[in-house]
């Protein structure tokens, strides 16, 4: 296994990430706290759905946390299906920008530049390399050929 150290830019991507899911849990849990407060007519007036819905939200959204905490703690394994996890956590944030742009909500712009910054991180020369290396560091190395037992010689044939 390669024991090339984890690259500046992933390491910022790592702590971005677990910043995003501090602060993504504590968020989900205060609007546990206050969902669990209000009454029906102020979470509607609140956020313009029931409160089923509400929790349903916000349970997409502890699945989320799950992810990107997922994907933090394992980052420095390195290798290809960590490099497609990042990239896929980056969508989760790209997407959602991009339909808040279109509906012209400009909270979407801080979903895109998030985004568009794993990217960037994930991305980069000096992160291609090292997952490089620790996709092939990583692989198994064959095992070593078995020693045969010795075949005894045949006796030479008698002319």
């Amino acid at each position: 296994m390669s024991t090339s150290r984890m690259p500046l830019a992933l390491r910022a991507l790592r702590n971005i990430l677990w910043i995003m899911v501090v602060f993504g849990t504590m968020g989900l849990v205060l609007s546990l706290i206050g969902f669990s407060v209000m009454t029906e007519e102020e979470i509607h007036q609140e956020t313009g759905m029931g409160r089923s819905a509400s929790i349903a939200l916000m349970l997409s959204t502890a699945v989320m946390l799950l992810v990107k905490a997922y994907v933090a703690a394992s980052l420095s394994r390195g290798g290809r299906a960590q490099r497609w996890c990042v990239r896929v956590v980056a969508a989760s944030y790209l997407l959602p920008g991009l339909v808040l742009l279109l509906v012209l909500d400009v909270t979407g712009l801080f979903d895109i530049a998030v985004g568009l910054l794993y990217l960037a991180l994930n991305e980069s020369r000096s992160a291609r390399n090292w997952y490089r290396s620790r996709a092939t560091g990583a692989a198994p190395e064959a095992a070593p050929p078995r020693a045969e037992p010795p075949v005894p010689d045949a006796p030479a044939p008698t002319p």
